[in-house]
């Protein structure tokens, strides 16, 4: 249940990115379908082989739209789940290189390296988006809402 909580967590920050505009892009239809049979498979994250399942439904997708960034973050999730952490990291820098001002995928990046025992990759990461909320932060107004 602990990890279930985390997960949704993780997905409400990286949908709520602090200070990140993204312009409306189309996504194939057949990769959204096939992200959306993946997330059927959530419920079951805690078997491996479902995990697997929805990994191999998130590469379809996203060989198929590769800026899809929904099928990659949804692919970090089961591989975090999976404790894959050289595939989540690989994943992550996919995810930034999509949305590179993205406080939150450098946060979530430098936890996979430091739980794939890189601490001085993990450190570069959390510095990176300390950085970019600070650049915000400086930007606003102490009566914005988000300040």
């Amino acid at each position: 249940m602990t990890i279930l909580k985390f997960i949704t967590a993780l997905l409400f920050v990286g949908l709520c990115s602090c200070g990140q505009n993204s312009a409306k892009q189309k996504i194939d239809t057949g990769a959204v379908e096939l992200n959306n049979r993946a997330m059927t498979l959530v419920q079951f994250i805690d078997s491996p082989d479902s995990s697997k399942k929805a990994i191999s439904l998130l590469d379809e997708a996203t060989s198929i739209d590769s800026t899809y960034f929904l099928g990659y973050f949804n692919k970090l999730m089961f591989y975090n789940q999976l404790k894959q952490f050289d595939k989540a990291i690989l994943t992550v820098n996919k995810l930034i290189q999509l949305r590179p001002f993205a406080h939150d995928l450098y946060m979530t990046g430098g936890l996979l390296y430091e739980r794939a025992g890189d601490t001085v990759s993990s450190q570069k990461y959390f510095q990176k988006s300390l950085t970019i909320c600070s650049n915000v932060l400086d930007t606003m107004s102490r009566k914005n809402r988000d300040y």
